[in-house]
């Protein structure tokens, strides 16, 4: 087999045109735009070919850059800087900005993160872009609170690009996914795209803290703000929005991840892992065919995609939650999000009443669900965040230290502890009314 360009291998070829990767895949006679087909190979030096304005740095924020992008306009002469939410969010570095003079609101700039791993995989996920169009599109339409956007921006982008990677990688063979995935997250640490959010500084509320207990009326609150997003988009079409991705596209990416980071997982947790902890690893890893495409049969809605104490800010004089933090958001079923908040946070033996206050207030904004049903995909998210668990096991991801990896292995065990309830095979038979 002949190639002018590229690399020949058997059954497909992949080629390359100049320094972008535009890809063409022949397999069994079918043409596919590769999964690497949007994925820009730039250098750290091209900044010069972005769009102007947007910072790439924390050092690349000044006065005159915050001045020229704030709606009002403000003349700030200079500013402090605090670093916020360490050990809580690792895709993103969040800086509370104090201008001067005294007189102006202070803010939040969120970035993505400095540390490369990370920023690599959350470039590779979509996150950053993800978070920047909900602000900027998806926000207004919600019917809980968000911090307010003040700003936001990011260089040019499809909004349909993971949307076709997702699908392409969903209906390539498992096998040739996995030979290629490797070299997509390499090259995605090459990406120098940049993404800016300037946001409503939540400071004066009241944090939660995923590391400490929470009282029953907090995770009340919790969960019926959790129903009032749900709601609002239950069993509806977001094809408007294309860069919100269905659970069952980015499915498979995790059940890679977690077939690859299966043995250094329980290597680097076998200090907290069970026997049954191993068994339920080894099902999720027999059964995650089977598994999505269970999960795929649910009716889906907005998820946030990271509902746990550490995103949610409480508004006590108004009794509201303020949500932050989207850079997961997705399309999926609703236990997604249920689980891992009921599983993630110390609720003190309230699982059961928390689940049955969703259903009521899901009712109330009326979508009608059964009892069983709300446990089955309480059940059904559980085994599915032990997927992202095993992503966040990865080498490559980095939890700094101090509360970063004591809050991922507290969230391990609790979401194993959670599993251990279940019945794992009867997930699979059948699906309750």
């Amino acid at each position: 087999m002949r190639v002018k360009s590229g690399v020949c291998i058997p059954r497909f070829r992949i080629f390359c045109n100049r320094c972008v990767l535009q890809k063409l895949m022949v397999y069994r006679g079918t043409k596919f735009n590769c999964v690497l087909s949007c994925i820009r190979f730039e250098s750290a030096n091209s900044i010069g070919e972005h769009m102007p304005g947007i910072p790439h740095s924390l050092d690349d924020i000044t006065p005159d850059w915050l001045s020229a992008n704030l709606a009002d306009r403000p003349i700030i002469h200079s500013f402090s800087k605090e670093v916020i939410g360490e050990g809580a969010g690792f895709l993103g570095d969040i800086v509370r900005i104090r201008p001067q003079p005294e007189s102006l609101a202070s803010l939040v700039v969120k970035l993505p993160t400095a540390t490369t791993n990370n920023r690599r995989i959350g470039q590779l996920l979509g996150v950053y872009e993800r978070e920047v169009r909900f602000y900027k599109e998806l926000r207004p339409y919600l019917s809980i609170r968000t911090p307010k956007l003040l700003h936001g921006d990011m260089d040019d982008s499809d909004p349909t690009r993971s949307l076709r990677d997702l699908r392409l990688m969903k209906r390539l063979p498992i096998w040739l996914v996995k030979l290629l995935l490797p070299l997509v997250s390499k090259l995605a640490g090459n990406v120098n795209q940049r993404y800016v959010l300037l946001l409503e500084d939540l400071g004066g509320y009241r944090m939660g803290d995923q590391l400490n207990s929470v009282t029953h009326e907090d995770s009340m609150l919790a969960v019926k703000t959790l129903a009032s997003l749900h709601a609002g988009f239950f069993d509806r079409s977001l094809t408007a929005f294309p860069w919100v991705i269905p659970f069952d596209l980015g499915a498979r990416y995790f059940q890679i991840v977690t077939e690859k980071n299966h043995e250094e997982f329980c290597v680097r947790h076998q200090h907290i892992l069970s026997d049954s902890h191993r068994k339920i690893l080894n099902w999720l890893i027999a059964n995650a065919g089977l598994f999505v495409g269970r999960m795929a049969q649910l009716p889906y809605t907005l998820l946030h995609g990271d509902y746990r104490l550490d995103n949610l800010s409480f508004d006590d004089e108004r009794g509201e939650i303020i949500v932050m933090d989207w850079q997961t958001l997705l399309q999926g079923p609703i236990g997604i999000d249920l689980s891992y908040y009921i599983a993630s946070t110390d609720v003190d033996g309230s699982e059961h009443e928390l689940l049955e206050y969703y259903r009521g207030m899901m009712s109330e904004e009326g979508i009608e669900i059964s009892s069983a049903r709300v446990r089955y995909e309480y059940e059904m998210g559980v085994i599915a965040s032990l997927q992202r668990i095993m992503l966040l096991a990865s080498d490559d991801f980095h939890f700094g230290e101090g509360r970063g990896p004591e809050l991922l292995e507290r969230t391990t065990i609790r979401f194993f502890e959670a599993a251990e309830k279940i019945e794992l095979d009867t997930l699979l038979r059948s699906v309750p009314a």
